[in-house]
């Protein structure tokens, strides 16, 4: 056959000249085609960066990812009530943390409470309280800013736009003190400056409301330090037994992934 070149097909030989042909009868016949050798399979993922593979893995892993982002501006600094419906878009369930801050004049406002209640699919409701009497009113604009936490198979949203950012989390139970205490957390993951810390609290079924706010002063290698500040303590007319209770805090720490 000299130098003619030949190809395999459905055991048999085919002259290259004759290949345009044979690609059209193959098309109308899928079932003709052999296989004639299977190398070691490779998964599409391996053919990308390692940061693109780390993204795709953690998708796929479905661990928990900030998946949500948010600035709720509020037309006055006397409002305490707030209603956030995401826009366009319904989560296929209400599985999911919500933590933020309060912002006035571009800076962290630590004299006022936020709590995040009623999460459904569609939004959750702001409500804002002072932990304490205020010396003065409020000048300026006010915002709450906000993440959404989850799992993105879970609850049915990813965005690209957080997606390089890793959530961890630990949780602790302690007595709600009269009035503050100083403790020291350990958690898994070695802590860098780059993280950021957010803490929540779940209070205890109770008719009494609670004030307690969680301040992390510092954190090193895997040790985070925080005062827990009940603001009640100060009133009167609370009973001392409540604070025999015991309150669940839920610290979530984040790194950024450049």
């Amino acid at each position: 056959m000299g130098d003619q070149k030949l190809i395999a097909y459905n055991n048999s030989e085919t002259n290259l000249d004759e290949l345009n042909i044979w690609l059209n009868n193959t098309s109308e016949k899928p079932n003709s085609w052999s296989l004639v050798d299977q190398p070691k399979l490779i998964s599409l993922c391996e053919i990308f960066h390692e940061d693109i593979k780390r993204q795709i893995q953690n998708l796929l892993e479905n661990k928990q990812k900030i998946l949500m982002t948010g600035v709720t501006k509020l037309s006055s600094s006397k409002i305490r009530y707030y209603r956030v419906e995401f826009e366009n878009y319904l989560l296929t369930s209400d599985d999911y943390q919500i933590i933020g801050s309060i912002i006035v004049n571009n800076e962290r406002f630590d004299d006022l409470s936020v709590k995040f209640h009623m999460k459904s699919i569609s939004g959750f409701s702001i409500i804002i309280k002072e932990y304490k009497e205020l010396d003065k009113e409020i000048k300026g604009d006010l915002k709450v800013v906000w993440q959404l936490i989850g799992k993105p198979k879970s609850i049915g949203y990813f965005s690209k736009q957080t997606r390089n950012n890793e959530v961890f989390n630990t949780e602790f139970e302690t007595e709600i003190p009269e009035q503050k205490i100083s403790l020291q957390i350990d958690v898994k993951e070695e802590l860098s400056p780059d993280f950021i810390i957010a803490t929540s609290i779940q209070y205890p079924p109770t008719n009494y409301e609670y004030m307690l706010q969680v301040v992390v002063k510092s954190w090193s290698g895997k040790i985070i330090d925080l005062d827990i500040i009940n603001f009640g303590s100060f009133d009167k007319t609370q009973d001392k037994a409540v604070c025999n209770q015991s309150q669940s805090t839920r610290i979530c720490y984040r790194r950024f992934w450049l």
